[in-house]
């Protein structure tokens, strides 16, 4: 069990981590999404 300050602790900079790469991925929203793309398109043609 996590103490209630160790979860905040934690749930924090979760936040700020999620918040950094949102703000992050707005302002490079194209190259992250062709890199995404191009990553998913190698895994579905490994998988193959």
């Amino acid at each position: 069990m996590f103490e209630k300050g160790g979860a905040l602790k934690i749930f924090g900079i979760v936040l700020n981590f999620i918040a950094f790469f949102s703000r992050f991925a707005s302002e490079k929203s194209g190259v992250v999404l062709k890199l995404m793309k191009k990553y998913y398109e190698s895994i579905l043609f490994l998988n193959i």
